[in-house]
């Protein structure tokens, strides 16, 4: 019960910081616009690939292309949609009963029903190679005709896979049993008092939301390694000659997992290194140290010659 405690605190700490239970923060619309600003940023170069200016003038008869909208004309919609995403994550995170989970999803997962919810649903049932013939659209019959014998047979072994994650799923805990239709959250109230503390309840509020295609999943396979006659038989016509390209390969897309790679082995190279040094320094001190005991043991049991015996005078 540590996290509706923990949970609870919080709650408690961002309430204390607003200038009112029922105000925004004073920062609130300063994130807004830094927010809508980092949208910007990754939806331009996106909506000017959707509307791409014209090479060379149309002639007069031809209408001129949709230009591609600007920040002023989608910043209202941006706003309002930031705005009540700001809003609903201060509202859940200011409940001091319920703890909201995140559910993870990875991409290249086989697709589960039970947690997560498919974009692209009817493309993927019409693409479906399990799907008779004579049941699928007339679109998916024409892209099957095209098809040559070993990829239909190769893609009757291909599941649904996850290509990109929407969003992860949500889902609430609340510790206790049933509560009357006048509880709150600040004060929950119990059907029956010993309700408090029994057990905890779980409520889905919406499943993750992925776009699927039908395949092999990548990370299954070393793509890296794999030859394009090997690639072609495992992953038919999705592999192009020589596999599939990650995003940090494209052409000015920045490889921060290689820079990444790298970092990490310098600082395995670095520790390697002290070990390798405090070992070698470790050794020559031990070296040391047994030297000088041999010596010792030498001069401890060394006997005086023969003259300085003859010569030796007690009474002097």
């Amino acid at each position: 019960m540590v996290r509706f405690e923990r949970n609870a605190r919080y709650a408690a700490t961002i309430l204390a910081h607003l200038p009112t239970p029922t105000s925004l923060p004073h920062n609130f619309n300063a994130h807004v616009n830094t927010i809508i600003g980092a949208l910007w940023t990754h939806l331009s170069p996106l909506l000017s690939l959707v509307h791409p200016p014209p090479s060379t003038p149309s002639p007069s008869s031809t209408p001129p292309p949709t230009p591609a909208p600007s920040l002023s004309s989608v910043f209202p919609e941006l706003r309002r949609l930031t705005v009540s995403a700001g809003l609903l994550s201060l509202h859940m995170h200011l409940d001091p009963h319920t703890a909201y989970h995140h559910v993870p999803l990875f991409k290249e997962d086989n697709y589960d029903s039970s947690i997560m919810e498919c974009w692209n649903d009817a493309s993927m049932r019409q693409r479906n190679m399990r799907n008779k013939y004579e049941d699928v659209e007339e679109d998916e019959q024409k892209r099957r005709d095209a098809l040559s014998e070993t990829e239909k047979k190769r893609a009757g072994g291909d599941t649904a896979l996850t290509q990109i994650l929407c969003f992860n799923g949500v889902t609430a805990y609340r510790k206790g049993g049933w509560e009357v239709g006048s509880s709150t959250l600040s004060d929950p109230v119990y059907e029956k008092r010993e309700w408090r503390d029994m057990g905890v309840r779980v409520r889905v509020l919406t499943q993750g939301l992925v776009y699927c295609r039908w395949g092999r999943a990548l990370s299954s396979q070393k793509t890296a390694e794999m030859d394009n006659e090997t690639g072609k038989k495992v992953h038919g016509d999705a592999w192009r000659g020589g596999g599939f390209m990650q995003f940090t390969e494209v052409e000015g897309v920045f490889d921060w997992l290689g820079a990444e790679r790298e970092e990490k082995a310098e600082a395995r190279k670095a520790v390697l290194e002290r070990l390798v040094g405090r070992r070698n320094a470790g050794a020559a001190a031990e070296e040391t140290v047994v030297q000088v005991e041999g010596v010792k043991k030498k001069g401890k049991g060394r006997r005086k010659p023969r003259e300085e015996i003859r010569d030796f005078d007690p009474d002097r």
